[in-house]
């Protein structure tokens, strides 16, 4: 039975050999290979197969020869492993049993000579089978088991020895150290028990840390003394290197985006460093564009600024690590959306503080009327204004609703031309009208921050059945002090009635009056 299956198999090495043509051609070679396992260990990897078998057929009988070995064998010797230069290819015998055939299909797989490539193969066989023949005595078990005792007890002092070195530092430096508050541009952003506590926390963190690294780092040690837990000391290093040499490899790889990506941002920040240079110009009024208001520098400067930074992110988005990805993509849509449907007032509000801008109805500083709201306005960016009132009540406005309405500014013109403020009296027809015009240009003269040039004038507004409405109309360049200057004219108009005999009350109830006295207070 051992000739027929040696024969077998030497037919088997043999054909591998006619079949290199087909290697070579592509038609049986594989891109990922197939392991051979044995003890639980790879030990190569099969990219090619003969004609009318699959390499997992190969690679599976590679794994039962080798158990045959250890199944039929008490020992093992590096010279029973021989290779021998059978028609073309070379086989790898294990005394009278053939274990594998290399062809030059398996060296052009490998990208290596055939022979080098066999020489390959027999020196790991050759080593694995010296472990697993080794382990069969009990003296080499117990030495291993001694070794893995060892390096428990050599973990358990390093354990013990960390554990004594943070407790001396924690006892001896960090709880007794007089630690004072953390301040970041005078505030306070940790207090000394804070900053006690976060570097208690810290050297608690690093302590085990190191414990944790230590254990782990004796796992493949301790599974390297065994053949049947050898692999698993492979898997737990490759979980380790795999991904720090990944993480190396992208850096590595990202490198010419990263520059890609730097240049277009410094390119960016000077163009907005030129445009910030010249929008400063423009505010402090040292350079004039026709049509162009020194108020527009900031808010177009803002406004280009932000349109840069826009393209800027564009252009370098598909340089950023993962945009390619159709999550990174499809997360990207959906924030979008997210954004744009939850902010469309936000949005509405912008535009419209745009549009405010540019149509410069107020400025900060202006006394305003913003629907039922009069005061100064405080504050103006893309999103609100906000006003305050004479009562010092802060009243803040959207954008969009200031667009939609109307607005009064008394301020616009009141440096140059000077803000008209108006009042209102009614008096009978038996009081002169010559006489009341000029009583009220008197009173007006004499209000302070009223201005006697342009003169103040009166227009007699309608004359009804029983009375006329004159309106004073009197210049002032203070429009953010309305309300004071109002009640002064209104005290100077009473004081100058008052001696010129003129009653101002209701013409109505002075023509039903019947014998008694006037209403003009006695001096």
């Amino acid at each position: 039975m051992k000739k027929i299956t040696g024969v077998l198999l030497f037919i088997f090495s043999v054909f591998s050999v006619g079949a290199q043509t087909t290697f070579t051609n592509g038609d049986s070679l594989l891109t990922q290979g197939v392991p051979v396992v044995f003890k639980s260990e790879t030990l190569f990897t099969i990219f090619t197969a003969p004609k009318g078998f699959s390499a997992n057929e190969r690679a599976l009988l590679i794994e039962n020869r080798l158990n045959k070995i250890t199944e039929q064998n008490s020992s093992f010797q590096e010279k029973d492993l021989v290779i021998k230069d059978t028609a073309g290819a070379y086989v790898i015998f294990y005394k009278d049993l053939l274990l594998m055939g290399v062809t030059e299909a398996d060296a052009l797989a490998n990208k290596t000579d055939a022979k080098l490539l066999a020489n390959e193969y027999r020196k790991i066989i050759t080593e694995k089978l010296l472990q697993v023949f080794a382990f069969d005595r009990p003296e080499v078990i117990a030495l291993s088991v001694g070794q893995a005792l060892a390096t428990i007890l050599i973990l358990i002092l390093f354990i013990w020895l960390i554990n004594y070195l943070f407790k001396l530092l924690l006892h001896k430096y960090l709880l007794k150290k007089t630690y004072t508050s953390f301040y970041f541009r005078k505030y306070e952003l940790l207090t000394a028990h804070q900053l006690k506590s976060f570097f208690y926390r810290l050297a608690i963190n690093i302590k085990w840390l190191f414990i944790i690294l230590m254990i782990y780092a004796s796992l493949p040690v301790l599974f390297s003394l065994f053949p049947w837990t050898k692999n698993i000391a492979h898997h737990l290093i490759s979980f380790t290197i795999k991904p720090i040499v990944s993480i190396y490899n992208s850096i590595i790889d990202y490198i010419p985006n990263l520059f890609t990506i730097t240049i277009i941002y410094i390119f960016t920040r000077q163009i907005i460093r030129i445009i910030r240079y010249f929008a400063g110009e423009i505010e402090k009024g040292k350079l004039s564009l026709p049509g162009f208001y020194k108020d527009w520098a900031n808010p177009t400067y803002n406004i280009i600024k932000s349109i840069l930074y826009i393209f800027m992110f564009i252009t370098i988005f598909p340089y950023l690590p993962g945009s390619d990805s159709k999550i990174f993509q499809g997360v990207s849509v959906l924030l979008g959306i997210l954004i744009s449907v939850g902010s469309s007032s936000a949005i509405s509000n912008v535009v419209s503080g745009v549009v405010i801008t540019y149509m410069r109805p107020f400025k900060v500083g202006d006394r305003v009327k913003i629907g039922d709201v009069t005061g100064d306005v405080i504050t103006k960016n893309l999103l609100i204004t906000r006003i305050r009132t004479i009562k010092n009540e802060d009243i803040t406005i959207p954008n969009s609703t200031i667009l939609s309405g109307g607005t009064v500014n008394y301020s616009a013109c009141a440096l140059e031309k000077g803000l008209i403020l108006n009042t209102t009296i009614s008096l009978g027809y038996d009081t002169p009208w010559k006489l009341v015009e000029e009583v009220l240009v008197k009173a007006a003269k004499a209000t302070p921050d009223i201005l006697k040039e342009p003169s103040p004038f009166v227009l007699q507004t309608s004359l009804d059945d029983s009375y006329v409405s004159y309106q004073l109309n009197a210049y002032t360049r203070k429009s953010n002090e309305m309300a004071i200057i109002y009640s002064a004219l209104h005290q100077h108009i009473q004081d100058e009635c008052n001696k010129a005999g003129i009653e101002i009350m209701s013409p109505t109830y002075h023509s039903i009056r019947d014998g008694n006295k006037s209403t003009i207070p006695e001096k």
